[in-house]
């Protein structure tokens, strides 16, 4: 009984609310972001409209022109989508204390990159070559982390939840 009662109390940790997490957390602002843009969807769906012409996609191609032919043709709609993932994600990131100045430039630099893999994956020779792009991402992930290593500005576009 002696023992316990010259022990001291260790002092309270400071109690956060299950409530709280919901909003300082980046997984779960990602679960907001999507259910957000669905219910988005919904709503335009119900009153008429649609999120179709955000849902742009390159076509297959043989020939670096039939590239630039549907750049020309759909730049507005890709320069669109990049604005709506760079405000959604702003949005998260705002809300969680992260330097929005960071991150625009290197996630231009990252949704550049992934359009490019998606379109050398439609390109017709692509199978041929085994050049799927998750493949290639995976490809190029390792050269870069296993030579030069990642850019230190680059960081702040890689997070795993968004």
């Amino acid at each position: 009984m002696a023992e316990i009662a010259g022990r001291t109390k260790a002092p309270l940790a400071r109690r956060v609310s299950a409530w709280n997490e919901l909003f300082s957390k980046e997984d779960w602002w990602a679960i907001w972001l999507g259910c957000g843009l669905i219910a988005a969807a919904i709503l335009l769906f119900a009153n008429g409209g649609s999120i179709k012409w955000l849902a742009v996609a390159p076509q297959k191609w043989s020939h670096l022109p039939d590239v630039l032919t549907q750049l020309e043709q759909n730049g507005l709609r890709y320069g669109s989508l990049f604005v709506l993932w760079a405000l959604l994600f702003g949005l998260g990131l705002a809300a969680l204390g992260i330097n929005l100045i960071a991150f625009l430039p290197a996630f231009l630099v990252l949704f550049v990159v992934a359009a490019a893999l998606y379109f050398l994956g439609l390109w017709d020779q692509s199978a041929r070559y085994n050049l799927e792009p998750p493949l290639v991402a995976l490809a190029l992930g390792i050269l870069v982390s296993n030579t030069v290593g990642v850019p230190r500005w680059l960081t702040p576009a890689l997070r795993v939840e968004f």
